[in-house]
């Protein structure tokens, strides 16, 4: 059993346990299980100026899948890199209001 896998049984033990427990009660919540992005992921390349140029794509926490549209025009061939983005202090707490489109 990969990581993933183990992962996604041990939510659905979990979930099956608080049913179980909840199953007394007239109404069972409504549970919501959100798959969210661990890290942030980055585009960088190199600007007309011939400055390595980047901005962040998707910020850890957002919620997956997700769609986003950027749009380049290049005059001249250029490569664009995607990466995770390393992260700083400032960034290792996830926003829980991010979430919220689940």
């Amino acid at each position: 059993m990969n990581a993933s896998e183990s992962v996604a049984r041990g939510c659905a033990l979990q979930c099956a346990m608080l049913t179980a427990m909840l199953s007394s009660k007239s109404k069972p919540p409504k549970l919501v299980v959100c798959d969210i992005l661990p890290f942030s992921i980055s585009l960088a390349w190199i600007g007309a100026s011939g400055n390595q140029e980047s901005t962040t794509l998707f910020p850890k926490g957002t919620p997956i899948p997700s769609v986003e549209t950027l749009t380049f025009y290049p005059s001249e061939p250029t490569s664009v890199d995607v990466q995770y983005t390393h992260l700083t202090d400032d960034e290792s707490e996830i926003d829980p209001q991010r979430n919220r489109r689940c």
